[in-house]
């Protein structure tokens, strides 16, 4: 019978690795690295999505009146991801503009009362929403799972060539 020698070092090396990759504080890296770029993509879709008309000045009765618009574009924001128990991260993503849930939702005005700032009259009594959240949110839900796929093949492609 012929004897035969095998050398598992490269298999136990493998299975060093596997295990490293799988340890809850990495894989918890990885999550959250993943719903970061998640709330990064959001902020990039709400923003694009948030109307503005720039930096104007209107005369108002021989008065001189500066708008910025872009207020509320400049005003998305999000937090860091956070563990919140089991596999769930948050990473709350905000607009700390007072008025951007009216610009977002819509809101009733009143038909005939006098804005100085536009130097006009309202004439409609609704003014509808640009759902700027609910497209950002469904642009965020139809990408997360590509997403979370590149996260965890780039952590893997890095855990298994070092």
């Amino acid at each position: 019978m012929a004897k035969v020698d095998c050398d598992f070092s490269q298999f136990d090396k493998f299975v060093g690795q596997i295990e490293e990759a799988t340890l809850p504080e990495i894989v918890r890296t990885v999550e959250s690295r993943a719903v970061n770029k998640l709330a990064a993509e959001y902020l990039k879709k709400a923003v694009k999505h948030t109307p503005d008309r720039g930096v104007q000045k209107i005369q108002v009765a021989g008065k001189e009146f500066i708008t910025d618009s872009e207020h509320m574009k400049r005003s998305w924001g999000a937090e860091p991801a956070r563990f919140v128990g089991g596999h769930g991260y948050l990473a709350k993503v905000y607009n700390s503009a007072s008025y951007a849930s009216y610009v977002n939702d819509g809101h009733r005005q009143h038909v005939g009362q006098f804005v100085p700032i536009l130097g006009k009259r309202l004439v409609e009594p609704w003014v509808y929403g640009k759902h700027m959240a609910e497209k950002a949110t469904k642009h965020t839900r139809r990408i997360s799972s590509a997403v979370l796929e590149a996260e965890i093949l780039r952590y893997l492609k890095g855990v298994f060539r070092g």
